[in-house]
């Protein structure tokens, strides 16, 4: 069952604005005399974008694989945040002190992305009848949509 058109309109518009949010604190700390989380906030503001045209395809003007690259490559870049955090290393002004959180939210966004591919290979035409699936059966799923694609 889907929700009603206007909620999902409201949630896009809510996306929209947390990207702008983030654009306009990657643009002002300098001015105002503040550091910014370039890595944290430009992750934000692009998944705010990518969220809303996950709500709205009218909003979408980029493949969903292009997406998952992005949230990988920057997955694998708080990884890496974290781990250098973790032995002690210094990680500079402009980056976040506390990537573990931004890494899990990358990993989200390309399960997300990944959800609607899933979906469709296994027959499921509701978002119930995908989480009804378990992780075997979501796993031999792509597993499926992967032999497909090479």
């Amino acid at each position: 069952m889907a929700g009603p058109g206007w909620l999902t309109g409201l949630l896009a518009a809510v996306m929209l604005t947390v990207a702008a949010y983030n654009a306009t604190r990657l643009v002002a700390a300098p001015r105002w005399g503040r550091t910014a989380e370039l890595d944290a906030d430009g992750v934000h503001m692009v998944m705010g974008v990518a969220m809303a045209g996950m709500l709205a395809p009218g909003l979408r003007f980029a493949p969903a694989a292009l997406w998952q690259a992005f949230f990988a490559a920057a997955g694998a870049w708080f990884g890496w945040q974290f781990l250098r955090a973790r032995r002690g290393g210094r990680l500079g002004p402009w980056r976040c002190p506390h990537p573990l959180p931004h890494l899990i939210e990358c990993a989200a966004m390309v399960f997300m992305l990944a959800l609607p591919a899933v979906a469709a290979s296994t027959g499921a035409t509701t978002a119930a009848g995908l989480a009804a699936m378990t992780g075997a059966e979501i796993g031999r799923a792509q597993s499926e949509l992967q032999s497909h694609h090479d």
